[in-house]
């Protein structure tokens, strides 16, 4: 993004990250940017530290005119470029109710505090920024399992950018989907098994580049002032009738309606849909256990399938344990049976179930218990 900046004339970019730019990588970066006439100023220190902040706005030989917040992303620009403090890799993410104080304000320094040090040292010092561009993630729009914590920060980045714009100042927040030749996934791998991709679409860095571009020309010159304060990427149009994302309305607008006869670009209501207004009726027609199972365990089974991305069902006499499930799944799967089933089952009973078919002889149990 600094390389970015610097083709479309900046002339100086101060460049904050905990690390420096002494490192090989970082130091191609710089003599990339020298070679457009840009010249890189580096500011090491943490943006969730206001002094390091008030620091890194002297660094320069002229008045800041531009940020981009960049914090979770491994290098990016005062014009800004934050090397985050605290990354969060799968082995890191967990359930809200186990996650520690923490847990929760480690995840969020860098983008609450760094977001309101970058706001509030500009302001004192009386600079008029032409753009602010918050680097917030798609994961504050329609959160991601595990990451209570890292999805509170971006909608804290999105909420302030429309806030900043209420002040008649310029500001726009990216929700980025998944970057998938630069950053941190990229660097880190693994991450994309959080992501499905008939639901997500990958961004790679000559759209990322685009983006930016977007960012800054919607807070000098905004194509709507209604959409000004935020740009959502990385969501396909038209989403798959099973994604989670209809049972939103937010979202409906991402589907395809079906015409009188019920045709459209996709097929009608997802067969798992299906299946469970079929199940519901035969629960409300007072069918026996032994009637109401095999359908529990079918619908279940699938949903298992789709959450673990398995390519093949799972084997209801087999431990679930056997499939991958952790605890992270189990949150999702626990989600799903409440809101589509409507049994109340707990994590604790969904790991420790011997099997599939056990699990869902509990879901019938609570079901016909509460009928």
């Amino acid at each position: 993004m600094a390389i970015s900046l610097a083709q479309r004339g900046a002339k100086h970019l101060i460049v904050m990250s905990r690390s420096g730019v002494s490192d090989q990588r970082s130091q191609t970066i710089v003599k990339d940017c020298a070679s457009y006439g840009c010249q890189v100023h580096e500011a090491r220190g943490d943006v969730a530290s206001i002094e390091d902040v008030k620091e890194a706005f002297s660094r320069g030989p002229y008045p800041v005119r531009g940020i981009v917040q960049g914090a979770m992303v491994l290098r990016v620009c005062l014009s800004v470029l934050q090397k985050s403090k605290h990354q969060l890799t799968k082995s890191q993410d967990k359930p809200f109710e186990v996650m520690t104080i923490d847990d929760y304000h480690t995840t969020i320094s860098s983008k609450v505090d760094g977001t309101l040090h970058l706001h509030n040292i500009a302001k004192e010092q009386g600079i008029e920024l032409d753009f602010f561009t918050l680097l917030s993630s798609i994961s504050g729009v329609v959160g991601q399992k595990g990451q209570a914590n890292y999805s509170a920060a971006n909608v804290f980045m999105d909420s302030f950018a429309n806030f900043r714009n209420a002040l008649g100042l310029p500001a726009n927040s990216v929700n980025l989907g998944v970057i998938e030749d630069v950053g941190y996934v990229a660097e880190q791998g693994g991450m994309t098994q959080h992501f499905d991709d008939k639901q997500w679409t990958g961004i790679n860095e000559t759209v990322l580049r685009k983006i930016l571009d977007f960012s800054i020309l919607q807070q000098v010159d905004p194509l709507n002032e209604d959409s000004r304060s935020q740009l959502i990427t990385g969501i396909p149009v038209p989403q798959p009738e099973d994604s989670d994302l209809a049972r939103d309305a937010r979202f409906s607008s991402l589907f395809i309606p079906q015409d009188e006869n019920g045709a459209g670009a996709s097929s009608n209501k997802s067969d798992i849909g299906r299946e469970v207004q079929a199940f519901t009726m035969l629960l409300k027609s007072g069918a026996e256990n032994a009637a109401l199972l095999p359908p529990v365990i079918d619908i279940v089974n699938k949903q298992f399938t789709k959450t673990l991305r398995l390519s093949e069902p799972i084997e209801p006499a087999k431990a679930l344990s056997a499939y991958g499930l952790d605890s992270l799944a189990s949150v999702e799967l626990r989600n799903w049976v409440r809101l589509e089933l409507k049994a109340e089952l707990t994590t604790l009973e969904i790991n420790t179930a011997p099997s599939l078919t056990t699990l869902c002889e509990k879901i019938v149990s609570k079901l016909k218990a509460s009928a």
